[in-house]
């Protein structure tokens, strides 16, 4: 270790120079940053997959096939500083209007197509598109409607934001024992 030497002058009052080896400090020093990146990475890990599974698990939209619980995925760099979690629109496209909602719009029949068809009743039918708006049905139905409709838009359920807002406390103690553990691993006390 290392011995205090005091030492005076007409300058001050007292002052101590400090004479140790430095190796050792050195050498955790060094091994500091990369203890504290794994023991990080480790903990967002951790953190970021409890996110994710309150995220599948709280939410208010419907549950159909489970394809948005799956696309709730997580992302961690490789310092451990940054995690995120996200909906992968590859596995539900759809995704990003659940969670962010969607304003008023018209849905209008593909061009070309069949028309749009509506379920009703757990009985399903199809609107044809007409310039006029009326048409027969299968059976020989006449109808009379605009062969579009005005949707009200949709309220945002944001999982995820709400489940990283529940998580917060924990995520931040769970990083801070992180560092405390990487340091003490390092030989810092």
């Amino acid at each position: 270790m290392g011995r205090v030497k005091p030492s005076h002058s007409i300058f001050t009052m007292a002052a101590f120079s400090l004479l140790f080896d430095a190796t050792k400090l050195l050498a955790s020093l060094q091994k500091a940053p990369i203890q504290v990146s794994k023991e990080l990475r480790l903990e967002m890990k951790k953190s970021m997959r409890d996110v994710q599974v309150d995220a599948q698990t709280h939410h208010r939209f419907k549950k159909q096939k489970g394809m948005l619980e799956k696309a709730i995925t997580t992302n961690v760099s490789a310092d451990g500083l940054t995690g995120e979690v996200l909906i992968d629109p590859g596995e539900a496209s759809y995704g990003g209007y659940v969670h962010e909602g969607t304003r008023p719009h018209v849905i209008k029949p593909k061009s070309g197509g069949k028309g749009m068809f509506f379920v009703k009743g757990g009985s399903g039918f199809y609107v044809p598109p007409s310039p006029s708006g009326s048409y027969k049905d299968e059976s020989g139905v006449f109808h009379i409607g605009k062969g579009y409709v005005n949707h009200p838009g949709t309220r945002p359920d944001q999982f995820v934001y709400q489940a990283m807002a529940r998580m917060k406390s924990s995520i931040l103690a769970r990083m801070q024992g992180a560092v405390a553990r990487a340091y003490k691993i390092a030989g810092f006390k």
